[in-house]
């Protein structure tokens, strides 16, 4: 696939995410939740289901069981949302060599903490009634789930360059990245035999 422009041209999303990055990383990663592109309805897809409390002010999400990233990073759990929810909103953290500027972070950020029930259960606490929490977590935002393991494994290793994580990024999508990629010219990826990895509810 051609790529669109030079500075959306890794796999940083925080950094001045926007649509053009969702076709970059639509056959690899997945979200939270789907936008049904006949319906325009929200669907499961990573979460399972969510609840919105009744002061609209926090949501319960239920994860799917099951989700395996590429290149045996393990299961999706709780914890990479965790982490995925720390790219785009704390600035201090440990991993991520640049400043997150995407134009859905205020959205994605309105959730100020994550709170981990277990590894299948998480709720998110908002700063004040957040309705469109489900937008910022779907397909239609730029907030597709990362892997913890992957920042543990890898961005703390010196030799990783960090604006070359295009090469070895870790999805778990119905394709994956293949190392087939010239920078500023194409990016080509692999058909798994899954046609996805999170199962719908």
């Amino acid at each position: 696939m051609g790529l669109i422009t030079p500075y959306l041209d890794y796999v940083r999303p925080w950094i001045n995410g926007n649509s053009d990055h969702n076709i970059v990383h639509d056959p690899a990663f997945e979200w939270l939740i789907e936008v049904d592109a006949e319906t325009g309805q929200y669907t499961p897809w990573l979460a399972a289901s969510w609840d919105m409390a009744q002061d609209g002010k926090s949501w319960r999400v239920k994860l799917q069981k099951g989700a395996q990233f590429h290149h045996g990073y393990g299961e999706f759990t709780a914890k990479d949302v965790v982490h995925t929810h720390a790219l785009w909103c704390d600035e201090n953290y440990k991993g991520r060599k640049d400043p997150p500027s995407s134009g859905y972070r205020s959205g994605i950020c309105a959730v100020e903490r994550i709170e981990v029930v277990n590894d299948y259960d998480i709720v998110m606490h908002c700063k004040g009634p957040c309705l469109d929490m489900p937008f910022y977590y779907s397909s239609a935002s730029d907030a597709m789930m990362f892997s913890k393991a992957r920042v543990e494994r890898e961005w703390n290793d010196p030799r990783e360059n960090p604006r070359d994580q295009v090469r070895r990024a870790i999805g778990y999508g119905q394709d994956l990245m293949n190392g087939g990629y010239r920078q500023f010219l194409r990016l080509t990826f692999a058909r798994r035999i899954a046609a996805r990895s999170a199962p719908r509810a």
